[in-house]
């Protein structure tokens, strides 16, 4: 080939690609890749639009036919609550689907009340109300023991306690935790934990905050501190929960919204732990998705979807102590 028919090639090369560069011309593996993510996107923005459809039906549906108030479940009170004031108490919310308390839950509660956080205890429960096992040596230590239908999930089981407690006998913070957290898994972590919480000047605080559909602290582990506490606003907040029928609803109605309610009544919110996920809004739960990340800046909880999660659950459940499995 002579130099002159190469350099031709190459003008033509050329051509062609400037020609390419004019018209709507893309390669087929380029153009399948691109569908993909079309598609992939367009799925995303389906289910988004079905869930934010699904979310406007249920809220219709409640406000025409309102649920029961928390306080309409059936309960039993185990350990009768004391009266005596206490700085600190703790509403912890356990499902209970059989008669034994979770180990981590026992945990939990042991490590509040040895850092002087008085604990009631709150079980949800399909079983029997009288079946549940409450060892004696945990509930010599109780605040109390509230045994209840499993109606309303945590918010509503946290609403039946208090309405049944004098508030005015909690003097500086209320707790509301859940079981949903796993841990704690390292003492001194939690430790220091509790002492961050008991330094933070806002009014609402929780552990982690999540960005969506909005800026909301997330509920498996909140704390009203003392102008919060002692507000109308509490009292008034926790007398309207209701049972509502379906997990979803009660993250909607209440924890979602919880954190701007507060905020539009002049309270201050803060997180513990700042947001780690720099991903998309659907992808933003820092429990969930930077699980790791959190571990790594000293919080000291796995939560239980992780553990049961098809892909990220083996390493987690390595993390736990065996009496959690």
């Amino acid at each position: 080939m002579s130099h002159e028919d190469d350099r031709s090639k190459r003008r033509l090369r050329k051509t062609r690609k400037r020609l390419l560069s004019l018209i709507p011309f893309m390669r087929r593996g380029r153009h399948e890749r691109i569908l993909a993510r079309m598609r992939r996107h367009f799925d995303s923005m389906q289910k988004y639009i079905d869930r934010e459809r699904d979310m406007k039906l249920r809220l219709a549906a409640l406000f025409l036919a309102p649920p029961p108030p928390a306080t309409s479940a059936s309960c039993t009170v185990r350990v009768p609550f004391k009266s005596t004031p206490t700085d600190e108490l703790c509403l912890f919310v356990t499902h209970a689907p059989s008669a034994a308390l979770k180990p981590h839950v026992v945990d939990h509660m042991n490590a509040l009340m040895d850092l002087g956080v008085a604990v009631v205890l709150i079980a949800n429960t399909d079983c029997e109300l009288t079946s549940l096992d409450v060892p004696p040596e945990l509930a010599v230590r109780l605040h109390g023991c509230l045994v209840r239908q499993n109606l309303g999930f945590d918010f509503a089981a946290w609403a039946h306690a208090y309405l049944q407690l004098d508030a005015t006998t909690i003097r500086r913070r209320l707790y509301l935790v859940n079981d949903s957290i796993i841990g704690p898994l390292d003492r001194a972590a939690y430790d220091a934990l509790i002492a961050r919480v008991r330094m933070a000047d806002a009014d609402l605080v929780g552990l982690t905050a999540n960005p969506d559909p909005q800026p909301h602290l997330q509920s498996f582990f909140l704390v009203f501190n003392e102008r919060l506490l002692h507000s109308p606003i509490c009292h008034g907040f926790f007398e309207r929960i209701v049972n509502m029928p379906e997990k979803q609803d009660v993250i909607d109605c209440y924890e979602v919204w919880l954190t701007s309610f507060l905020q539009q009544r002049g309270f201050r919110w803060t997180a513990i732990f700042p947001s780690l996920s720099k991903l998309t809004h659907h992808r933003r739960n820092d429990t969930v998705h930077a699980w790791r990340g959190l571990l790594e800046a000293g919080f000291p909880f796995i939560k239980s979807m992780v553990v049961r999660d098809p892909l990220e659950g083996a390493e987690a459940r390595a993390l736990l102590p065996d009496r959690y499995l």
